[in-house]
């Protein structure tokens, strides 16, 4: 994700004769995007804070960092051009501040100050702070596991796997409940902007992060510095638009739905370094029975919270015709024949309904077919008993990612 360079975050060190130890609050600046808010400490307290002072007793200029937030950050120290300060290391100035950390030195400087006429000190080093939510050494928990980030038995639609598995994006209607996929911590929140979309990022407990994309912060839901569990509502999808529609005739067709949000699981990369700001890392999805699985694009899946309620429905792909076609259901007397199509996901359902006092054999074929697989060999044939609802097969698109069309024809007589 490409982010425009932040404006007006540049933190220049000043040192009053009055005020030795001025501290400064530093705000997001290359590597974090500026509408970002920074990670807070419990109680809304401000997160890193970055101090600078001159030590008379050893006649050097120290620059420091404290941490108040639950979450490392990365800084990376710049020195402005001019004055008389020159840093006691070579760059580049970079550290990892962990959370809770004070008054870790970040860089000692040597040389002297400006100095009025009466020899009070009126001015100090001038830098420039870059911040980076997460540390660079953090590893992966291969046994950590991943739930699809949807409501509790809600599912939704993959639309497309990107980065190597590490960055799935599913269709959800904008204002639509975004869960953690992880427990964690709700380490940044980005507004939209001009080339940005709006973002949450959630810092789990081996230091990966997770990025959810094309999501905005719910009314109810966590702020900044709390901790989230697998499940927990996290925020709700924007605005957005996408082709993926279906009617309920068997046929798909192109028009504006939502486009959804995207999850992108990965480490943060060192701050200063020419590359993105997450390394991506495929995360392992399990199912809502906890079994392992491999979301690709055009599939359906469930969002299922660790100790919640039983879930009775199944995704279209979970039907059983078998156990379908077990199941009778009783029809009004219409003298008429009928077929009709349930959508259950990209799974259609077939049924037949005889209203007749009597049974009735169905032909049931194809007229057309595209890309399309079905749960019975056809021409099918059929006994409907009388008054009867009966299942007749299910119909599958070969390749999830395209459209599935389809028309039938079915001839019927007597027994």
């Amino acid at each position: 994700m490409k982010f425009a360079r932040p404006k007006g975050l540049d933190a220049i060190g000043t040192i009053w004769a009055l005020f030795p130890a001025l501290m400064l609050m530093v705000l997001p600046a290359m590597g974090t995007p500026a509408t970002a808010q920074t990670p807070r400490a419990p109680g809304g307290k401000a997160g890193l804070l970055v101090h600078d002072r001159y030590d008379p007793t050893q006649g050097v200029h120290l620059i420091f960092a404290e941490n108040s937030a639950a979450v490392p950050m990365q800084v990376l120290l710049t020195m402005r051009e001019g004055g008389d300060f020159r840093a006691t290391t070579a760059p580049p100035h970079w550290a990892v501040v962990p959370p809770g950390a004070k008054g870790q030195v970040l860089l000692t400087l040597e040389g002297a100050m400006s100095s009025g006429a009466q020899g009070a000190v009126i001015s100090g080093p001038r830098y420039h702070v870059a911040l980076r939510l997460g540390d660079p050494s953090a590893a992966h928990d291969p046994a950590a596991v991943y739930r699809f980030p949807l409501a509790h038995g809600a599912r939704a639609r993959v639309t497309g796997v990107a980065q190597g598995g590490a960055e799935t994006r599913m269709a959800l209607p904008p204002g639509a409940p975004v869960h953690a996929a992880r427990a964690g911590i709700l380490a940044q929140v980005g507004a939209p902007t001009a080339g940005q979309e709006a973002f949450l990022r959630v810092l789990h407990d081996d230091g990966t992060i997770a990025h959810y994309g094309n999501v905005h912060p719910a009314p109810d839901g966590p702020t900044p510095g709390t901790q989230v569990k697998t499940g927990a509502l996290l925020g709700l999808v924007a605005d957005g638009q996408a082709t993926d529609t279906q009617d309920s005739t068997g046929s798909e067709t192109g028009g504006q739905t939502p486009a959804g949000f995207s999850l992108l699981v990965g480490r943060a990369t060192h701050l200063g370094q020419t590359a993105p700001d997450l390394a991506p890392i495929p995360p392992a999805f399990v199912n809502r029975h906890g079994a392992p699985i491999k979301p690709h694009a055009g599939g359906w899946y469930m969002g299922a919270t660790p100790g919640g309620p039983p879930i009775a429905e199944k995704l279209g792909r979970e039907l059983d015709p078998n156990e379908l076609a077990a199941i009778r259901e009783p029809v009004p007397e219409s003298y008429r024949l009928t077929l009709d199509t349930t959508v259950v996901d990209d799974t259609h359902v077939l049924h037949v309904s005889n209203g007749y006092p009597h049974a009735r054999v169905v032909i049931f074929d194809w007229k057309e077919r595209e890309n399309l697989r079905a749960s019975r060999r056809t021409p099918a044939r059929l006994i409907v008993p009388p008054l009867t609802r009966v299942f007749l097969l299910l119909a599958n698109p070969k390749n999830p990612t395209q459209e599935m069309r389809y028309k039938v024809k079915y001839s019927t007589w007597q027994q």
